[in-house]
């Protein structure tokens, strides 16, 4: 069964739901002032209370039913993998304990994302899963080749370098290298971090045609994070005007108090690769010409790296 569209107006439900508590909360405090009945006071409350315990209980029984299904999912998938020539429905059924009407339309949800795929009467695992394997594979074997090039310019400049790609709304770190300064930077391989108060971030969205840009900045919701994050898409939307005639981007302080940054993007058509390099170090060594002469080595290893990929 597909939850998603009963889980997004269950959580629209909720939402108004829970507006209306915030009513009944207001309404109790106003007539408490006012002097009504202390018990009538108490049973609104209670009501109140109730209603939420009830919500919630809801909410926890559904997302055991989901985590249940997405398990029944990865068994179906993992005894998949073994049947070389395919397996019937009731067979599936013995060997994995679950009820043949469960089973098939945990398995017709799979078929429609292409995870698996019947033949005859017969399911075995789709092409879905080896897109996806490929994928995986494609980004490591990038990781990979980028990885020596950016240890050499580590070595050359004794900065921190980062290799980060645009993650939804976000950019998440594919590698870093660090100096030999021991300068501790927060992120780290893995971290997802908001474009908009990051150089690789803003590299990023500087690179990305005008709508594409401008529908990103949409949704990002500004919050002060350190001295000098920009709050504002009119800000942002400068800075990015800036970066785009520049060739690269700058943090002063956006991210992380006392930490500086310059980054130039990295895309790569051939992989689908979307992303950015970036040198990070102390606000007290990244003046406007050391900035400049980074950011011109940043711009000469992109070119070796898409040399070197191509």
């Amino acid at each position: 069964m597909d939850y998603a569209p009963f889980a997004f107006s269950y959580t629209y439900c909720k939402l108004y739901i829970m507006d209306g508590f915030l009513i009944i909360e207001n309404f109790f405090i106003k007539i408490y002032f006012f002097k009504i009945k202390l018990k009538k006071c108490l049973t609104i409350f209670f009501l109140v209370v109730i209603m939420k315990v009830v919500i919630i209980k809801k909410e926890v029984r559904i997302m055991k039913h989901i985590s249940k299904s997405v398990k029944k999912a990865f068994l179906i998938l993992f005894t998949l993998a073994d049947e070389e020539n395919g397996i019937g429905l009731s067979n599936l059924s013995r060997k994995l304990g679950i009820h043949k009407t469960t089973l098939y339309r945990l398995l017709n949800s799979l078929i429609d994302l292409n995870i698996v795929e019947k033949k005859d009467v017969k399911y075995t695992l789709g092409m879905g899963l080896f897109e996806l394997g490929n994928k995986v594979f494609i980004k490591k074997n990038i990781i990979d080749k980028i990885h020596p090039i950016l240890n050499r310019l580590v070595m050359e400049i004794n900065e921190t370098v980062n290799l980060a790609e645009l993650y939804a709304n976000k950019i998440i770190y594919l590698d870093k290298i660090e100096s030999s300064r021991h300068l501790q930077i927060s992120t780290f391989i893995g971290a997802q971090i908001p474009t908009y108060c990051t150089a690789l971030g803003k590299a990023m969205l500087a690179n990305l045609p005008e709508q594409e840009m401008l529908d990103h900045i949409s949704k990002i919701r500004f919050k002060k994070i350190a001295r000098n994050t920009i709050m504002s898409s009119k800000k942002l939307i400068e800075n990015l005007k800036e970066i785009e005639v520049k060739g690269y981007s700058i943090d002063k302080e956006e991210y992380e108090d006392g930490l500086m940054c310059a980054a130039v993007p990295l895309n790569i058509k051939k992989y689908d690769f979307y992303g950015a390099i970036s040198v990070s170090g102390s606000k007290t060594r990244f003046d406007n010409n050391t900035i400049k002469k980074y950011a011109k080595k940043l711009i000469k290893y992109v070119k070796e790296i898409k040399e070197e990929l191509d």
